[in-house]
């Protein structure tokens, strides 16, 4: 049952699910260790496996490690790496004990986790902090829009996006593209439609894919928060602006008003863009917008948009994947029809079938997006709209540092433990599985068996 992953090169980005060291015996638990295919990302056990996820995220960090000191040693080892090459594996000093991690197992749900290590909580960088960030984000977008579903408000869905080809560095675009969203919202005319509108505030999530005819794609989705009388009497009024008459008595479409509302945004959008020094957005591609009143509706609209982009829905057995899904795991999810997420260039390097030089490749387009979103927020939210659904104001370091698990010490790791953990090939995700399904005796049975390190100084530790 065994699944071995590994990389090409140092042994910066190797991984491996080895169970060559367990008997049969030790090996006939609850649950075997899962077969996951990087590659494709297929799952060989039946739908989705949180096993497998486990697996499938330590193995993605050990690649944006790879890719990170790759980086930090291209440009001279200036500075310090960043802080994914030592997430989750450094030892967190602890006061009046002496360093060591610890296994922890849930009580509930029975899932095992690690404490005692450092975290880097990079939602761009870190596919291990990332979920947890992200997952904790979505709680808040349902929270935000159930709330104001209740009490009668209407949401638009809306995507941005700009014109981009392969020669342009994500950097410049990103911040261009920046400036043009801060355009956008600015000035008289966009202040009138807010309150026309009747938007109480707003939602961002800031994404982007790479495409190999036209480079890289930055885009936003948001969720506005809309009174829908006062949206449609702004429809109204707009219709009559144009020369155009509504009949009286009757309400409009939401479809009708979701067009109208479309045109008056496309026409501030298309002047931030190019006041920005962007290509100009076509109508059809340069901003999408739906309206919706339920998450049903939202859900609906979102399939539309990702048939639209080329991507889908995962199909797996955890929570059903609804707009603040969507929006928070937006550079997790695999590309499709020529798209990848900055997720896929680390699945790549697991996929031999695809050329050296090309994984090196995406190693280096995978450095040059976390450091172009560095210190960007991924979800932002307008101004006191957190508040009005009773939401705590949570930084991305405090969410990927508090802890809601109630669980028990299953395991307590010394420091040679550890480094044995991190030899050279990473089995981090192994001993968890292990843990969770087999106990401590195996964990440590397994450790015993792992050869020792073959740097002379202390993984846990530095490097």
């Amino acid at each position: 049952m065994a699944v071995g992953l590994t990389s090409e090169g140092e042994n910066l980005g190797k991984y491996a699910i080895d169970s060559s060291t367990l008997t049969k015996q030790q090996l006939s638990g609850n649950a075997p260790l899962p077969k996951i295919d990087l590659k494709t990302g297929e799952i060989w056990r039946g739908g989705w496996s949180r096993d497998a996820a486990l697996i499938e995220r330590y193995a993605l960090q050990s690649q944006a490690r790879y890719s990170m000191l790759e980086h930090w040693k291209a440009n001279g080892k200036q500075g310090k790496p960043h802080r994914v090459c030592t997430c989750r594996r450094w030892l967190r000093p602890r006061v009046g004990e002496a360093v060591h991690a610890e296994v922890h197992k849930h009580h509930e749900t029975g899932h095992t986790f690690y404490t005692g290590t450092e975290i880097c909580a990079s939602p761009w960088a870190c596919p291990i902090c990332h979920p947890k960030i992200m997952e904790r984000r979505a709680a808040e977008i349902r929270t935000g829009v159930d709330q104001w579903a209740a009490q009668g408000g209407i949401c638009l869905f809306v995507t941005l996006t700009v014109p981009h080809g392969i020669e342009d560095e994500l950097k410049p675009l990103l911040e261009r593209f920046t400036v043009a969203l801060e355009r956008f919202r600015s000035g008289r005319a966009f202040a009138a439609l807010n309150r026309g509108f009747g938007r109480v505030g707003l939602i961002r999530a800031l994404e982007v894919t790479y495409g190999g005819w036209n480079g890289w794609h930055p885009h936003t989705h948001e969720l506005w928060f809309i009174r829908p009388e006062e949206f449609r009497a702004w429809v109204v009024d707009w219709l009559r602006s144009q020369g155009f008459v509504s009949p009286d008595g009757h309400p409009l479409p939401m479809a009708f008003c979701q067009e109208a509302a479309k045109a008056a945004l496309y026409a501030l959008w298309r002047n931030a863009a190019l006041a920005a020094g962007l290509s100009e957005p076509s109508y059809a591609h340069g901003l999408d917008l739906r309206v919706a009143s339920t998450q049903e509706e939202l859900k609906a609209a979102l399939a539309d948009y990702l048939a639209k982009v080329g991507q889908e829905l995962p199909d797996y057995s955890g929570p059903i994947w609804g707009p603040a899904e969507e929006m928070v795991r937006a550079h997790s999810k695999k590309g499709r029809k020529g798209r990848l997420t900055p997720f896929d260039f680390l699945r790549a390097q697991y996929d031999h079938e695809i050329p050296k030089a090309q994984r090196i490749r995406y190693r280096e387009l995978f450095a040059e997006y976390v450091v172009a979103f560095r210190r960007k927020h991924p979800i932002s939210w307008s101004n006191g709209l957190k508040a009005r659904f009773d939401l705590e104001e949570k930084t991305d370091e405090e969410t990927a540092q508090e802890s809601r698990e109630a669980a028990d010490v299953l395991a307590r790791l010394e420091v040679w433990q550890w480094d044995r953990l991190l030899g050279r090939v990473d089995h981090r995700a192994t001993a968890l599985v292990l843990a969770q399904h087999h106990g401590a005796s195996i964990l440590f049975e397994f450790i015993r068996a792992l050869p020792p390190p073959e740097a002379s100084v202390p993984f846990a530790r530095r490097e």
